[in-house]
């Protein structure tokens, strides 16, 4: 509930908002063939999570562009960032996890259940 009122309250004063982490790792952008092509500052990075909050005739007009483009987005975000607007970045938690492997879904469960106790 903190982390969605967090995000809230930044869409409110932003038009668009999102919860983020640094990365722990290093990221590195790769070369086609595999090899590094360049290094990423950690501190100018974010993983970014949900929810993702925006003013409801942004996130339709950016859609919209999106489409007419043939713009393919990896979320909500980037369509937002395509269209020319500013996305906010708040301080995400580490346990909002997105399940997407066995790993992710098992690390869930830990997360549950250490609530629960």
């Amino acid at each position: 509930a903190k982390l969605f009122r967090s995000v809230l309250d930044a869409a409110r004063e932003f038009g668009a908002a999102v919860p983020g982490l640094m990365p722990k790792e290093t990221v590195k952008q790769l070369t086609r063939d595999g090899f590094v092509e360049q290094t990423y500052t950690r501190s100018l990075l974010s993983a970014v999570q949900t929810p993702q909050v925006f003013e409801r005739a942004l996130l339709v007009e950016a859609y919209t562009e999106a489409m007419q483009d043939r713009f393919v987005g990896t979320d909500d975000a980037s369509l937002v960032e395509y269209f020319g607007s500013r996305v906010r970045v708040v301080q995400g938690e580490e346990d909002n996890i997105k399940i997407t492997t066995q790993l992710d879904f098992r690390l869930a469960e830990l997360i549950l259940s250490s609530r629960m106790a």
